[in-house]
């Protein structure tokens, strides 16, 4: 049961979590995802993450949230705020995206944070795109493998893991997976040569983890993606990465509605997922744990995925977790003043004033 609670991520509606997230975590829940109704301010960030530590009692829980930049920024000011990946991709450079990285990491470190779950690695193809569009990089596949992995190095050169996100690529849809299961109507020579260019970069680097999307892509097969053993056989076979592969959200539309977010749970371990994330409601990750056990009770799943999955995570927490690694305000504090962190907010206001005029 311990090794199944592990590969799930919660989240919680409230600022600090409550009986139920906190029962999970003392069963051995793998993660906690936190969002901006959690994270008011970096007083309540920082004794949010102290405290699902401590109630972990020593053993690796990873807190984690989305802080891409632009539009998708969990943590408000005073943390290190970062334009979107567009505008980021026009103007600088491999280098300074390495570097912005690096600031940003060091400061989620600080605050107690394991796991960023960026940098969007989908390809901006589709100008009708709702969800992605100024999320990504470049509509160019090579300039947002470049880009991509020099931020995702600045992060994990400061200690905090990253994640490529969304395989297959979620950049040439026309719809969101928040509210439906969008189509990527693509074939696989295409997908091959523009949409998994930068996520084979991801896996030759090594990056801590990648996301796998909510959509229909019939070149592939007739599963939703995040549910579909081809898509992780492609990942662990045609890209070559062995690292943790995590779902989106199991709550958004484009699965909770159907299968659900139950039946989801099970069926994405059982074709290959190390994590799957349930952000809103702890229940129903109470719920899902229950169902994955029958399945692996039933032989729907194999023991041998289980403890994979588990393997990877050991691999993750040896790289990204300390056990005396707990939110420093101090620290935090003295990395705000950073001067040269003033410089690129500078940088980006000159940006934003190049952009609108």
């Amino acid at each position: 049961e311990r090794k199944i609670t592990r590969l799930f991520l919660a989240g919680f509606r409230e600022t600090h979590a409550q009986t139920d997230i906190i029962r999970l975590i003392r069963k051995g829940l793998g993660g906690v995802i936190l969002f901006t109704r959690n994270l008011p301010d970096i007083e309540t960030c920082a004794e949010t993450n102290r405290s699902l530590c401590a109630h972990a009692g020593g053993r690796p829980l990873t807190i984690c949230c989305d802080q891409e930049g632009g539009r998708v920024q969990r943590l408000g000011p005073p943390v290190f705020q970062l334009p979107p990946m567009r505008t980021l991709g026009k103007f600088g450079g491999e280098d300074l995206c390495r570097q912005v990285g690096s600031l940003l990491g060091a400061e989620m470190v600080s605050l107690g944070f394991h796991l960023d779950l960026a940098p969007v690695m989908d390809v901006d193809t589709n100008p009708d795109n709702p969800i992605i569009a100024d999320r990504a990089f470049s509509s160019d596949a090579h300039s947002v493998s470049r880009l991509g992995m020099a931020f995702a190095q600045g992060l994990e050169q400061s200690g905090i893991g990253s994640c490529a996100k969304h395989f297959p690529g979620h950049g040439n849809t026309t719809q969101d997976s928040h509210i439906t299961l969008p189509t990527l109507d693509l074939d696989h020579a295409r997908m091959d040569s523009v949409e998994w260019v930068p996520f084979r970069a991801a896996a030759q680097m090594g990056v801590a983890s990648m996301m796998v999307a909510h959509l229909s892509a019939p070149a592939l097969d007739h599963n939703i993606t995040s549910l579909s053993p081809t898509v992780y056989n492609l990942i662990r076979n045609r890209l070559g990465y062995n690292g943790l592969i995590l779902t989106d959200d199991l709550e958004m539309k484009a699965v909770a509605d159907r299968p659900g977010v139950v039946e989801a749970a099970v069926a994405a371990i059982q074709a290959g997922a190390d994590g799957v994330l349930v952000c809103h409601q702890p229940h129903l990750v109470v719920e899902a744990i229950e169902a994955v056990i029958k399945a692996v009770e039933s032989r729907r799943i194999s023991p041998h995925q289980i403890d994979s999955a588990n393997h990877r995570w050991d691999r993750f927490a040896a790289g990204f977790y300390h056990s005396n690694r707990y939110p420093d305000l101090t620290q935090f504090s003295q990395l705000a003043k950073n001067p040269e962190r003033k410089r690129l907010e500078q940088l980006f206001s000159e940006w934003e004033h190049r952009t609108t005029r």
